[in-house]
C-alpha cells in the first residue's frame, strides 16, 4: 500500500505546490515539518517501491515520530488527511478540492465571535464574514484579540457598521509587518493617534472634509518616520496637491524623497528650475540632432547632474555642439565628454576654451613634425600620444624636429622617428646641438633638408572650431 497519495492524480511526472502554501504556510512552518511535507508530496505522486515511510526516514534522516508529528501539524492546517495511524497513510488534499482553513472546532472562537458582534453592532456578521476571519486567523497566527482591537480602532473611525474587507487589510498590512499580538497592536495604534491635529492640518490644505482613518495615519507615518518629511513641508506641498487628494499628496512626496529634496526652499528652487532644465534639454536635443517628446527621464538622468557638477546652461548648449561635430549625437556619449572635462577640472567655457585652445596649439606642432617627415596628412590621436611620450622624455621641440628632418627620407618616417628619438633619450641627448654630434657620428645618408610642405590642419586659432579640431579636443581627454 503506497504511504502517500493525491486525492486527485498529477500525473506523476512534477511536483506541483501552491502558491498558497508557499505565502502562507511555508514561512511559518517548522523546518523538519516542511521537509517531510515536500518531499511526501513528491511521493504522493508516485506508485512504486519507494512510496513508503522507510525511504522517507531514510533520505531526510528522521524518525518515524518525526513523521508522525509533521503530517499531524498538516493535518491541523488543513492540507492532509492521516487515514491510518497504525499502518500510517497519508492523504495530500488536492488543489480543486483542498480547503486551506485549519480545522476550527465549534468553540474555539466562541469568545471572539462576540467580541466582534459588540464592536460591529450597527450590523449582524453573516457566517461566511466569521469564515474570513476565520481563515485569516488560522493562516497567520494572528492573535485573536487582536484582530479584535483592529476592528474597534477601525469602527472608531468608520462607524459600526464598517465592512470586514477593510478591517482585514487593516489586519494583513500589520501581520507583514510582523505584529501580530493585542499588545503590540495597542502600542502601534496609540502612537499613530498622536499625529491627530497635524492630519487635521493637512486634510484642511487639501480641502478633504471627512475623519482621519488608519490609512492617513499609515501614510503620515511614512512621511514623517520612512521618508522624514517635517509638518511644514508636508503642508506646503499639500497645498499644491489641494483637490487632488491624499493620493497626490503622497506621488507628490515621493518625487521630493528621490530628488532628496527635504525643505520648502529646495522645493521652490527645484520647481523654478524645472522650466529651464526642460528649455535646456530642448537646446541639447537640438544640438546633438535628437527628438523626445518626454524629457523627463533625460533631465533627472543628465541634465540636473551636469548643473550639479557645476556646468553652466551655455557651456552645456556649448559642449553639446562641439559633440555634434565630432558625430557624437548622444546623450550618453556626450554624459561621458562632460564627465572628463569634469575630470580635468574643466567646467566654466573659458577653461574649455582655453584648454581646447592649448590642444590645437600642440595640434600645430605636431603638424609640423609631420610635414618634415614629407607626410601628407591631419593629426591624429597616435600622432598626439607619441608627443605627448616624447615631451615626458625631457626632449624640447627643436630636437624633435631635428629628429624628423633627418627621418624623412626614410620608408617609415614616424616609425623611423619614434626610434631616433628613443635612441637620444637612452643616450641622454637633450638638447639641439647634442642631437647634431649625434647625428653626425651615428645617422648616414639622410638627409638634413627641412622641408617646406604646407599642412591643411594649419588653421586660423578663432573659435569657429571645426569637427577635427573638436576631436582633437576630445582626444586628448581621452589620451590623459
Amino acid at each position: 500500500m503506497a504511504f502517500c497519495v493525491m486525492n486527485t492524480d498529477n500525473g506523476g511526472s512534477y511536483t506541483l505546490i501552491d502558491n498558497v502554501f508557499l505565502r502562507d504556510f511555508m514561512p511559518f512552518a517548522p523546518p523538519v515539518a516542511l521537509k517531510i511535507y515536500l518531499m511526501g508530496l513528491c511521493l504522493a505522486g508516485r506508485d512504486d517501491d519507494v512510496n513508503n515511510i522507510e525511504y522517507l526516514k531514510r533520505t531526510l534522516n528522521v524518525t518515524e515520530d518525526d513523521i508522525l508529528d509533521a503530517f499531524t501539524y498538516w493535518e491541523e492546517c488543513g492540507l492532509v488527511n492521516i487515514a491510518s495511524k497504525e499502518q500510517i497513510k497519508i492523504e495530500y488534499v488536492g488543489s480543486s478540492s483542498r480547503n486551506l482553513l485549519k480545522k476550527v472546532s465549534a468553540a474555539k472562537y466562541k469568545n471572539f465571535n462576540k467580541q466582534m458582534q459588540q464592536v460591529l453592532y450597527g450590523r449582524m456578521i453573516s457566517v461566511n464574514e466569521y469564515s474570513e476571519y476565520y481563515t485569516f486567523l488560522e493562516n497567520s497566527f494572528f492573535e485573536p484579540d487582536a484582530l479584535v482591537q483592529i476592528a474597534k480602532y477601525c469602527a472608531e473611525i468608520k462607524g459600526n457598521d464598517i465592512g470586514y474587507a477593510y478591517i482585514l487589510k487593516i489586519a494583513r498590512d500589520y501581520d507583514k509587518a510582523g505584529i501580530k499580538t493585542v499588545e503590540k497592536i495597542r502600542e502601534k495604534l496609540e502612537t499613530q493617534n498622536f499625529y491627530n491635529e497635524e492630519l487635521k492640518e493637512v486634510l484642511l490644505a487639501l480641502n478633504i472634509k471627512r475623519k482621519i482613518d488608519i490609512d492617513d495615519r499609515q501614510l503620515y507615518t511614512k512621511w514623517t518616520q520612512e521618508m522624514g518629511f517635517s509638518q511644514e513641508v508636508i503642508l506646503f506641498a499639500a497645498k499644491n496637491a489641494k483637490k487632488q487628494g491624499i493620493n497626490k499628496l503622497d506621488s507628490l512626496l515621493k518625487d521630493y524623497y528621490k530628488l532628496n529634496l527635504f525643505s520648502i526652499k529646495e522645493i521652490e528652487d527645484f520647481k523654478s528650475a524645472k522650466e529651464q532644465h526642460l528649455n535646456l534639454a530642448k537646446t541639447v536635443n537640438r544640438n546633438l540632432g535628437l527628438y523626445y517628446s518626454d524629457m523627463t527621464a533625460e533631465i533627472e538622468e543628465y541634465i540636473m547632474p551636469w548643473l550639479a557638477l557645476g556646468f553652466s546652461p551655455l557651456t552645456i548648449e556649448m559642449i553639446a555642439r562641439f559633440c555634434f561635430k565630432c558625430r557624437i549625437q548622444t546623450l550618453s556619449g556626450m554624459d561621458m565628454r562632460i564627465k572628463s572635462l569634469f575630470e580635468k577640472g574643466l567646467v566654466s567655457e573659458e577653461a574649455i576654451l582655453a584648454y581646447t585652445e592649448d590642444v590645437l596649439a600642440s595640434d600645430k606642432q605636431i603638424a609640423k613634425i609631420i610635414d618634415a617627415l614629407g607626410m601628407v596628412r591631419n593629426v591624429c590621436a597616435s600622432d598626439r600620444k607619441n608627443f605627448k611620450m616624447w615631451i615626458s622624455w625631457g626632449l624640447p621641440v627643436d630636437v624633435i624636429m631635428f629628429a624628423a628632418d633627418k627621418c624623412n627620407a626614410s620608408f617609415n618616417p614616424m616609425a623611423s622617428l619614434n626610434k631616433l628619438l628613443a635612441d637620444f633619450k637612452r643616450a641622454n641627448v637633450l638638447d639641439l646641438l647634442s642631437a647634431k654630434e649625434y647625428a653626425q657620428k651615428n645617422v648616414n645618408n639622410i638627409s638634413d633638408t627641412q622641408k617646406e610642405k604646407s599642412n591643411d590642419f594649419l588653421l586660423a586659432t578663432d573659435r569657429s572650431y571645426t569637427a577635427e579640431q573638436l576631436k582633437a579636443m576630445f582626444d586628448g581627454l581621452e589620451d590623459n
